[in-house]
């Protein structure tokens, strides 16, 4: 899913000391074009905020524009935020349907993006009518980027969403740590992303809450 950046006014009485990681990302496949910078904010208490900012897009499908909160405390849930109609819906995860178990692989050690990374790569099977095709998502971590226990968690979930067993494994390879970058192969796409920016910085609680005057609305699918 694709995100356009909302920046709320920053009318918070309380800050905290997080992390905020950059990243930029490319999607390309038939008819499809997507460059953009995604943005993680993370505070020490488990709350997060992910935005994603479209700098360049050819698509033919129009993705509605929204930030995602969410809460290690409730890993399974997060909330989506649509400012044009100032509107919130509540998403609820639950373990990925159609497809085989995750084969996950150490594929070594290397350099990405000017850190030290284990790499590691996860495929799946799923069935797509009454074809198989595969999936594979190729991982870099590294232990050199300023981190936070509930940003190793949000990583790992962003990794492998519903994946039964697949944090853990590739904790045991020692792919472990913030993730500076990741590649995702599939029949029809392919998506590169890459750290571009860690640092800490002083966030308004207010970032992480949903904003005065928004209603719930639910999925319409």
């Amino acid at each position: 899913m694709t995100y356009i950046l909302w920046l709320p006014l920053f009318f918070g009485f309380a800050f905290s000391n997080g992390l905020y990681y950059e990243y930029s990302y490319t999607t390309t496949g038939k008819g499809m074009e997507i460059r953009g910078v995604t943005r993680l904010y993370l505070q020490p208490t488990g709350k997060t905020r992910f935005e994603t900012d479209v700098l360049h897009g050819r698509s033919p499908r129009v993705v509605p524009a929204t930030v995602v909160l969410g809460d290690m405390a409730s890993p399974g849930e997060s909330t989506a935020l649509f400012e044009d109609t100032k509107t919130y819906v509540v998403n609820r995860l639950s373990a990925v349907s159609g497809h085989d178990a995750a084969v996950v692989t150490l594929a070594g050690r290397e350099k990405v993006d000017g850190y030290d990374c284990v790499h590691a790569r996860i495929t799946t099977t799923r069935m797509v009518g009454e074809r198989r095709v595969l999936d594979t998502l190729d991982v870099w971590k590294s232990a050199d980027v300023p981190a936070v226990a509930s940003g190793q968690d949000w990583m790992d979930r962003v990794v492998s969403p519903g994946l039964s067993g697949v944090e853990a494994r590739l904790r045991q390879m020692g792919c472990d740590g913030v993730l500076v970058a990741l590649e995702l192969r599939t029949p029809t796409a392919h998506t590169r992303q890459d750290l571009v920016k860690a640092s800490r910085r002083d966030m308004s609680d207010a970032l992480f809450q949903i904003p005065s005057g928004y209603t719930q609305r639910h999925q319409d699918y």
